[in-house]
């Protein structure tokens, strides 16, 4: 964006303010297939390296990863509901 010139104001506004804990996520976690794959995509975020298959569901890697998307919404979010149709 740089090389053409164009910047987002809503970051250079927060950041003339000194705030630079602007936090941001969304997840795509809704109530049909998208939703699931995002649940399936951040679970394998948390595999022990590159290297090694999906986490069985029971595992320790699936767990932690569960508690980090409740743990990221009780931080960030807005308590505003987004239905899609």
């Amino acid at each position: 964006m740089k090389k053409y010139r164009f910047y987002i104001p809503l970051l250079i506004n927060e950041e003339r303010k000194n705030n630079n804990d602007l936090l941001g996520y969304n997840g795509l976690f809704t109530d049909n297939e998208n939703g699931f794959c995002s649940l399936y995509e951040f679970i394998y975020t948390y595999r022990k390296e590159n290297s090694t298959i999906f986490p069985e569901i029971k595992s320790k890697e699936t767990i932690n990863a569960i508690e980090m998307i409740k743990k990221m919404k009780d931080e960030i979010s807005s308590g505003i509901e987004i239905y899609f149709h």
